[in-house]
């Protein structure tokens, strides 16, 4: 294979894949592409739901990947005739990357390129559906932790209490996002923030806010105080108890709001979003548009269907779901393969997002940033960071694409106390991985335990 074809492909997906944000104003010019992915994505893991063939059918739905290779190809020749021809219709024809790219291709005959390019696309596909069938094969499957009992139940929402070494252990409060499960930070024995913690002598508690079906008409507000509240005031036992929280995600949205107006000890955000319109600028067109492409899947479903949520992760890095599956065949030990695995079945394990809460998020949150405007209020008053006193922990990743470090920038700027730190990582291995284990979860532990 030349340089060249290797180049080609590379260009192409860094600035030509109408399903990545990042493509530029693609998106934004041409919403429908976005709309019509989605309804290709429901409809193909609607399709995989009824498939019970597989140990487990993710990732999720597998027949949006095979399509997203064909749409290479397709979509490879028109950008081939520009390359011979010298130009391209749009601003990309001044960038560096193209004139490069023209360059190394002079020499090579159009078709031949174009063969090149499928022979690379064939060879990436089979090294994605080994991997793929060795990870739906894999004899792993998670169980729910021994360790932590159920305390309370409201709705579908839940209170884990993993224990305690002895009376008098400092409480911290976890809270996960909305919209995935919480086991994320239960993960398996060797992958555990929550038993890492208990066996660092904290008493530690888990929300689980759990799929919507009582609260599928929930708004942000219902969540905070109809089960954020509940929880929070048992683990508190009503303010008998001076705790400290973790958010995760999101969940360090709700934590803000309780550090602000209920007695909290200490705070830990981990990848919390804040300024949402802080992201590059393909990021932040991308962000408006949400509210009008989605609000039809969510009057349509009556939530935010996770499939959706999962296309949406997707598209931050198409092309890096065959990759990592070219890794997972790569891998040399059992222990490296469980963690991808059960890594992965979290991943494709979203939950529906209420439909008030849904177009919450995405109008006020998204569209109109009100967050870094106006101050969220979940029905207690607008979270005002300059105002909150609590000593808070904020650590991000610096390869995180579901929350970029730029979306956190506003909590360092603003709160009073905050200690932040910053890592070469992604969003979950934040929690999870070797990097967690080793460095993020002692910094935590450590943080707290400072007088």
């Amino acid at each position: 294979m030349t340089e060249a074809a290797e180049e080609l492909l590379n260009f192409w997906q860094r600035h030509c894949d109408p399903y990545a944000p990042d493509a530029g104003d693609l998106i934004t010019k041409h919403p429908d592409i976005l709309r019509n992915w989605l309804l290709l994505h429901m409809s193909a893991d609607s399709y995989m739901q009824d498939s019970a063939d597989s140990y487990r059918n993710g990732p999720s739905p597998l027949p949006l990947h095979v399509h997203h290779f064909t749409n290479i190809l397709s979509s490879i020749r028109p950008l081939l005739i520009d390359l011979y021809n010298g130009n391209l219709t749009t601003d990309l024809s001044a960038s560096e990357d193209w004139q490069n790219l023209h360059h190394l291709t002079q020499t090579i005959p159009p078709e031949e390129l174009y063969t090149q390019v499928q022979e690379i696309i064939t060879q990436k596909s089979q090294a994605f559906i080994r991997g793929l069938l060795q990870y739906h094969t894999f004899p792993y499957h998670r169980q729910h932790s021994l360790d932590a009992q159920i305390i309370w139940e409201c709705g579908s929402a839940k209170l884990y209490d993993y224990g305690a070494p002895d009376v008098d252990a400092p409480r911290i409060f976890l809270i996960p996002s909305l919209i995935n499960k919480p086991y994320i930070l239960d993960l398996y024995d060797d992958q555990s923030l929550t038993g890492f913690l208990k066996k660092q002598g904290h008493h530690v508690f888990m929300l689980d806010w759990g799929a919507p079906l009582e609260e599928i008409e929930f708004s942000l507000e219902d969540y905070f105080q109809q089960r954020l509240l509940p929880a929070f005031n048992i683990v508190s036992q009503n303010g008998q108890h001076n705790i400290s929280i973790l958010g995760y995600c999101m969940g360090g949205i709700f934590a803000l709001a309780l550090s602000q107006f209920f007695p909290i000890n200490k705070t830990i955000l981990i990848a919390t979003p804040w300024d949402f319109h802080a992201a590059p600028e393909s990021r932040h067109k991308f962000h408006t548009l949400l509210y009008e492409i989605l609000t039809p899947f969510i009057e349509a479903y009556g939530c935010l269907p996770g499939q959706v949520t999962q296309a949406l992760f997707y598209s931050l890095n198409p092309e890096g779901m065959f990759e990592k599956f070219e890794r997972f065949m790569a891998m040399e030990t059992a222990e490296k393969k469980m963690f991808f695995v059960a890594l992965e079945d979290w991943a494709n394990d979203n939950i529906n997002l209420a439909k008030p809460a849904a177009k919450q998020i995405l109008k006020d949150w998204f569209k109109d940033n009100i967050p870094a405007g106006s101050g969220l209020d979940l029905g207690i008053g607008p979270i005002t960071l300059t105002e909150n006193k609590v000593p808070t922990l904020i650590i991000t990743g610096e390869k995180d694409r579901v929350v970029p470090h730029s979306m956190t920038k506003l909590l360092e700027q603003l709160l009073p106390q905050q200690t932040s730190h910053h890592f070469h990582t992604g969003h979950t291995g934040l929690v999870v991985g070797e990097l967690a284990k080793q460095t993020i979860w002692p910094l935590i532990d450590n943080w707290l335990k400072n007088k």
